[in-house]
C-alpha cells in the first residue's frame, strides 16, 4: 500500500533453537503529486460531408479533469478557434486515456481545423491543431 511503514525481521530455526533477527522497517512511497494534464490531438475519422469523429487522449495526471475539442475553418486555429464540444471528464488518472467526439453540421467539402483541450485545477494543456476536410 502506498505511504506505509512495513516491519520485517528474519527468523532462523533449526533442532537446537530459534534465532530473531532485528526488527527492521521500511515506508513506502506515496501517490505521485498530481500536476496539469497532457493533451494529444489525433487524426480525424468516419469524415463524411457534414461530420467527423475528432480524436485525441488525455493525461489527466493524478487530479480530477476535463477534455472538450475546438474547431474551426480558420487556418490560425491556434489563435481563433470559435466552435467548442462540450466538455467531458476525463477522470483523475494518471495513464493516457484516447477519447473522441462526434462532431456534426459540418459544410461540405470545407477543411477544419481542431484540436483538444485537456484542464483541470493544475493548468490547462492544447495538442497541436490537426486538419481534415470534409467530402
Amino acid at each position: 500500500d502506498p505511504s506505509t511503514t512495513y516491519y520485517f525481521r528474519i527468523n532462523a530455526q533449526n533442532q537446537f533453537g530459534t534465532v530473531n533477527g532485528s526488527i527492521l522497517n521500511f515506508k513506502t512511497d506515496g501517490p505521485a503529486a498530481a500536476t496539469a494534464p497532457a493533451a494529444v490531438t489525433n487524426t480525424a475519422t468516419a469524415v463524411s460531408t457534414s461530420g467527423a469523429k475528432l480524436r485525441g487522449s488525455v493525461t489527466p495526471n493524478g487530479a480530477e479533469t476535463k477534455y472538450w475539442f475546438e474547431y474551426s475553418t480558420d487556418s490560425l486555429a491556434g489563435s481563433v478557434l470559435p466552435k467548442k464540444t462540450a466538455e467531458v471528464s476525463a477522470g483523475a488518472g494518471v495513464n493516457s486515456k484516447a477519447v473522441d467526439i462526434d462532431v456534426s453540421a459540418l459544410n461540405p467539402k470545407t477543411t477544419y481545423n481542431f484540436r483538444i483541450v485537456a484542464q483541470n485545477n493544475l493548468g490547462t494543456a492544447r495538442g497541436e491543431s490537426v486538419s481534415f476536410k470534409t467530402k
